[in-house]
């Protein structure tokens, strides 16, 4: 049986929205299980976040150049881990856990050995609904029991290092968008069931793949090159992160003909930027097809 006593420590990735880091270190600081230790991965921030994390005594802080979702928790985690974790509570810092969502997860601990215990994140706006899977209900996935087979990937995720010791950390090449969920299924090839607990709760914005492409800002939408191009993308036994250029080209058809039927609708913000916007979705399917990893750049 898992003993709440195990040291847990906190991990939260960073990036120009130092505003938004300080509320969810707050969060972690109310909490009734307050974790042992808070580590902030800053990736390459520009505005005052490395002058405001100066002055946190209570945060243990790590500044390197942006290397994505993937590369800031790959490297906050292996920081917890040479803190001496024996879990990994992670998450990015436009989200916060609710005063008891550790509490709730430890409670979990005495009814499952599982080693991937996730926090149920709800929109941050309407409290009403779940933030990233719109298909099913709160209610109807809140009946599913406390215990329920799903998880929202480094959304007040808590990872045990045995865990992390057998798969390995996030995949800094997929840079952000499909490096989450890439671990997700590396987690279930390896046989371990990604629980989350409906009763410890995190708020998050609602998920922006969602949201219609002709909404998306330039900004936004350039984002969505990883979502497709990351799209069932694996990483081998040797470590190597292989693209899948077949999901990534229907994840692009997808979107190609939602952005037509938009277009012929009748005017939208620009026809300029429509036109970039599907350029960017074939050149994601082309890079997938070529297994071309690296940031894109604009």
């Amino acid at each position: 049986m898992l003993e709440n006593s195990e040291r847990i420590v906190a991990v939260v990735v960073t990036r120009n929205r130092r505003h938004l880091l300080s509320w969810c270190v707050d969060c972690l600081r109310r909490q009734t299980r307050r974790p042992d230790a808070i580590v902030v991965v800053d990736n390459g921030s520009e505005d005052d976040t490395a002058d405001w994390l100066a002055e946190q005594p209570d945060v243990d802080s790590l500044h390197q150049e942006n290397r994505g979702s993937g590369g800031g928790q790959a490297s906050g985690w292996q920081r917890a881990l040479e803190m001496g974790a024996d879990w990994v509570w992670c998450m990015d810092d436009d989200g916060y856990p609710d005063d008891r969502a550790l509490a709730g997860l430890c409670n979990a601990m005495r009814q499952t050995r599982e080693p991937w215990l996730n926090s149920l994140v709800l929109d941050c706006e309407s409290r009403s609904r779940l933030a990233f899977w719109s298909e099913i209900s709160l209610a109807e996935f809140v009946a599913r029991g406390h215990l329920v087979e799903h998880a929202a990937p480094f959304n007040g995720t808590l990872l045990h290092r045995d865990l992390i010791e057998k798969i390995g950390f996030p995949a800094e090449a997929l840079f952000i968008w499909g490096d989450e969920t890439e671990y997700f299924r590396r987690a279930l090839g390896a046989g371990i069931v990604p629980r989350t607990v409906t009763y410890s709760r995190f708020f998050h914005p609602r998920s922006r793949t969602e949201i219609p492409l002709w909404m998306l800002s330039p900004e936004e939408y350039g984002r969505h090159y990883y979502r497709i191009r990351n799209a069932g993308a694996r990483v081998g036994e040797d470590g190597r992160v292989v693209l899948n250029g077949r999901e990534a080209r229907s994840r692009a058809i997808h979107d190609l003909r939602i952005l037509a039927r938009e277009m012929c609708r009748g005017p939208l913000r620009g026809w300029a930027w429509s036109v970039r916007k599907a350029w960017v979705a074939i050149c994601a399917a082309r890079a997938a097809y070529r297994n071309e990893i690296g940031v894109r750049r604009g």
